[in-house]
């Protein structure tokens, strides 16, 4: 029940052959709500001035970059829950003005309405407008400018979406001006006028669908559709042009359109990602993904990122504590600086999801999450190397991973134990760099076999080096 997208709307693997490794650069922040509040999202409105809602309604404050964080409650005397997966509860159009959707009561079992917070003067003071309707949850509110806005509600108890457009900062509401978005979906406004949705996202079987405003939400017009099982579960627009989707639960896709939604392309991820459940880009080619990656006994929180438009993904693994869960949200002020929240369990881990207490993690980075431009790394490179596959033993993917000092042709070929040679992963030129190849070996029997790294300097003097090692297939 924590996440909306199930109760409120209640795969395909595509494989990289190339992506860049990168090691984890975050640190951890403190919140002075841990342990017992989760945090939902983090939006940042100059370099050091930052909020983050919480999932009692509060929110946090910093005003030095996340080393210091101060608790804002807009109304003492409110009870009031707020949904931080997915996080879209929050948004500022600028330093001054910041808005808050959350639903009177302790849980959904007791919601009863709506309540949207707006503040005028950076948090000093706060209004607040309460629907007071029984089984009523706020899910999303975003504004494109400190005028015009939207906020998106659900019942429980009729089941039905709840869709409302704002022009004079969230002082009144009219719903009669726009149409529900169908199934509760979430949507982003570029402008007053265009915008997109996802909807469909559980409730009903599929296609689900991508949809698409040109009049400030009155009418929606459908332009894609999909039939994975899952549906989608967070979006983001640059422009009117430009935009991502990423899939919900283990539907797991990343897809990107240039045009405004009038064509969609599928991004090719990593072959380990098991889910995608958040994402934040600062340009057409430069974002981050958050992501659980294959692993044992569990999966494992992830951001991958792309500088390439999703053409290639490096991997940067977290160093969470033990029961961390989902990267809820992710915000980059520029290609360096960035901040996550991440849920971890607190008590009552090991029984029933109703019993169980989750905090929310900070984390900060101020090298890119780790990951460094490829033309750096190389001129860190000093010989040929090739690392031991990961994970090992492995079903059904793995990555190996390999290093190039000079420009080069590579061979990477894979043997089983008779000698043979079953498959071909790599045969052609390479720049020099640190390079991973996604191996599927779906098609392949248990057992033991080995890769072969063979690589040929294509420089004034030519070097040949070759290794193997040994790798094995569990089924």
């Amino acid at each position: 029940m924590r996440d909306v997208i199930s109760i409120v709307a209640k795969s395909i693997l595509v494989l990289v052959t190339t992506s860049v490794l990168s090691a984890a650069q975050w640190s951890y922040q403190s919140s002075p709500l841990w342990p017992y509040v989760d945090l939902g999202k983090v939006q940042f409105v100059s370099d050091q001035e930052g909020w983050i809602s919480a999932g009692n309604g509060s929110l946090l404050h910093t005003t030095d970059g996340g080393g210091t964080w101060d608790v804002v409650t807009p109304f003492q005397g409110d009870t009031v829950f707020v949904l931080c997966d997915p996080s879209i509860s929050m948004w500022w159009a600028d330093a001054k003005h910041g808005w808050l959707v959350g639903s009177a009561g302790t849980g959904f079992q007791n919601a009863h309405g709506g309540v949207v917070y707006r503040t005028t003067d950076g948090g000093v003071t706060w209004s607040k407008k309460a629907s007071g309707n029984a089984g009523e949850i706020g899910v999303q509110v975003q504004f494109v400018n400190d005028s015009v806005g939207w906020v998106s509600g659900f019942n429980l108890l009729t089941q039905q979406p709840e869709f409302f457009k704002t022009t004079n900062g969230g002082s009144s509401w009219n719903s009669s001006g726009v149409t529900q978005l169908p199934s509760g979906g979430i949507f982003y406004f570029v402008d007053v006028n265009n915008g997109w949705g996802v909807n469909n996202s559980g409730i009903a079987p599929p296609p689900y669908g991508i949809i698409k405003t040109t009049d400030g939400g009155s009418t929606w017009t459908k332009v894609y559709a999909d039939t994975t099982p899952h549906g989608f579960n967070a979006l983001q627009f640059l422009d009117v042009n430009n935009g991502w989707v990423i899939g919900r639960d283990n539907a797991v896709q990343i897809l990107k359109t240039r045009d405004g939604g009038l064509h969609w392309t599928k991004v090719g991820v990593p072959p380990l990602v098991t889910e995608t459940t958040s994402l934040f880009f600062l340009n057409p080619d430069t974002g981050w993904v958050a992501v659980r990656l294959s692993s044992s006994p569990t999966d494992l929180p992830a951001i991958i990122f792309t500088a390439d438009g999703g053409a290639n993904w490096s991997i940067e693994s977290i160093s969470s504590p033990g029961g961390a869960g989902k990267i809820f949200s992710i915000y980059f002020r520029d290609v360096k600086n960035g901040w996550f929240t991440q849920e971890q369990c607190t008590a009552h881990c090991d029984g029933p999801d109703t019993l169980k207490v989750f905090a929310g993690l900070i984390s900060h980075t101020t090298n890119n999450g780790g990951v460094t431009k490829i033309a750096q790394h190389q001129a860190l490179l000093k010989s040929f190397q090739l690392d031991q596959n990961y994970p090992n033993p492995f079903n059904p993917s793995t990555i190996i991973s390999f290093e190039l000092p000079i420009r080069s042709h590579v061979m990477l070929t894979l043997y089983d134990v008779l000698g043979r040679q079953v498959k071909t992963l790599i045969d052609e030129n390479r720049e020099a760099g640190h390079y991973s190849v996604a191996l599927d070996a779906s098609g392949l029997s248990s057992g033991v076999y080995f890769y072969r790294f063979m690589a040929r300097s294509l420089g004034v003097e030519s070097q040949t080096y070759i290794e193997s090692k040994k790798l094995v297939v569990v089924k």
